[in-house]
């Protein structure tokens, strides 16, 4: 991408985390709000640790192929768990920087963690960032990261800090609609400077999810953010390891304000590439610096998370059958806000949809507890493309908003 339009992009993405931000935020620190409105106070645990693999690793990830060895690591990966708890058990997030995990092995794990916590398995979440420059997750891969993440899981629930919750949605426009209409059939564009004939548009739902917790007694803060957009930066012939630019943006917020912590939540983004996508490694900065740079912003122009007795933590899980296969999805209720868990690469729209009905913010959490393939819109799965071929057995169309009906009635069971 031409540095002028990658200097346009970013001054965009700066005034939009400026207009976000509430009058007087910037001149006033964020705890000014909590004069009108008590947040909503829990208890915060985050831990993490190292899963990067060896040289000889395979990578994984186009098309969902493995490609034999690497050429090195360009950043290292992680599995990264956060835990909350108030009034009660903990629920936990546990967050590998890898491309897509196989579901039995995921369930398996969940369970593992949960008999560990002595919680229900509705209250772990385990998920992927969608990295693109993953290994590929063979059976030895897995062995050997596998008490590693029991441990973070571990260490999340148990070293908590009493904290605040805060939240904050805005558009921030790092991706765009990969599919593009011709004669009403979808083609992909997989790259704009490649696919010069083509001309997507901008991402169908650029919502970025922010929740924050802020130490009650302390410096600490802890970042969970949510953004629908596939981890491509560095392009179908990268051959380096990398947890591409939500890794390195985590990163940067952690250098950037001392005692913090960041673990990013892969959104609805099964349609939505980044702007920039080549071998250029620094790309992968580039990105993640206009993403940490938003949320730098954006995070001093948070609102309380408001609660109740009867709203403060809660979750839920069911298994739903789409086509010939069961998915586990799962709802979490913190205070008025939602994190919503599905096995799927979910298309934006449908996320959007999911938010509209809930009236409410959301965190979502896709490639959750295993891996299914794509979950299209029904208008998609008419129209083709790379999603509508590469689908659980038996989806058909439709089957992606019933999927949101499922999710949408497994909240109602906790209002």
């Amino acid at each position: 991408m031409k540095p002028i339009i990658i200097r346009s992009i970013m001054s965009a993405l700066a005034f939009a985390a400026l207009a976000a931000a509430p009058a007087g935020l910037a001149q006033s620190p964020p705890e000014a709000v909590t004069l009108a409105n008590d947040p909503l106070r829990l208890a915060v645990g985050f831990a993490k640790a190292d899963i990067t693999p060896e040289r000889s690793a395979d990578l994984f990830g186009y098309p969902f192929k493995m490609r034999p060895g690497n050429d090195g690591v360009l950043d290292p990966l992680a599995v990264r768990a956060c835990a909350l708890r108030r009034d009660g058990a903990p629920a936990v997030l546990v967050v590998f920087d890898l491309c897509v995990l196989p579901t039995e092995w995921a369930l398996a794990l969940r369970a593992k963690i949960a008999a560990e916590l002595k919680i229900g398995t509705e209250r772990v979440l385990v998920s992927t960032t969608h990295t693109h420059a993953g290994p590929a997750c063979t059976p030895a891969y897995l062995q050997g990261i596998e008490e590693r993440a029991l441990d973070t899981a571990r260490k999340a629930a148990v070293m908590t800090f009493p904290a605040t919750a805060w939240v904050r949605e805005s558009a921030l426009g790092l991706g765009y609609h990969r599919r593009v209409l011709v004669e009403g059939r979808a083609r992909m564009c997989w790259n704009p400077d490649i696919n010069t004939d083509l001309v997507p548009e901008a991402a169908p739902d650029p919502t970025l999810t922010l929740l924050a917790f802020r130490q009650s007694n302390g410096p600490r803060q802890f970042w969970l953010w949510s953004l629908g957009i596939h981890p491509v930066t560095l392009g179908q012939g990268n051959r380096l390891i990398s947890g591409e630019f939500p890794a390195v943006a985590c990163a940067q917020l952690e250098a950037e304000f001392p005692d913090s912590h960041a673990l990013f939540l892969q959104g609805a983004g099964g349609n939505v590439n980044p702007w920039i996508s080549s071998q250029d490694t620094q790309n992968v900065q580039r990105l993640a610096r206009a993403a940490s740079a938003f949320i730098g912003v954006l995070q001093r122009g948070v609102r309380p998370v408001h609660a109740d007795k009867k709203t403060g933590l809660a979750c839920a899980a069911t298994t739903v059958t789409l086509g010939r296969e069961q998915f586990e999805i799962a709802m979490w209720r913190l205070g008025d806000v939602w994190i919503a868990a599905a096995p799927v690469e979910l298309m934006a729209e449908l996320g959007a949809a999911l938010r509209a009905r809930l009236k409410a913010p959301v965190l979502w959490v896709t490639l959750a507890n295993g891996w299914h393939g794509y979950c299209p819109t029904r208008a998609a799965m008419q129209e083709g493309g790379h999603e509508a071929r590469n689908v659980p057995a038996g989806f058909t169309a439709g089957d992606g908003e019933k999927l949101i009906d499922a999710l949408a009635a497994l909240a109602g069971t906790i209002q």
